[in-house]
């Protein structure tokens, strides 16, 4: 899924995404109604990996920009001893 998908079909892919976040544990299996309100509320959709892995890249970069990061200037260090996304294998 990219984000153009995600941004043409809002409504049915929040509908399928707290599906699968129920599937995966991620939202109370028993609410389905209170989590697709809950996820609409916050404007809530899955982003694929890609997307969210240069979101977390630029924040990153920030942070060693402005001193928040301080032991590494290696951005991909950074990312790779925190970013693991949902079902990868680490």
């Amino acid at each position: 899924m990219n984000n153009e998908e995600i941004s043409a079909n809002g409504v049915r892919d929040l509908t399928r995404d707290t599906k699968t976040l129920m599937e995966l544990g991620l939202n109370p299996a028993d609410k389905y109604d209170m989590n697709l309100a809950l996820n609409k509320d916050m404007e809530f959709c899955m982003q694929s990996d890609e997307y969210a892995t240069d979101q977390m890249r630029s924040i990153v970069e920030d942070y060693i920009e402005v001193g928040l990061i301080t032991a590494t200037d290696n951005v991909d260090e950074v990312i790779e001893s925190l970013w693991h996304p949902i079902g990868s294998a680490e």
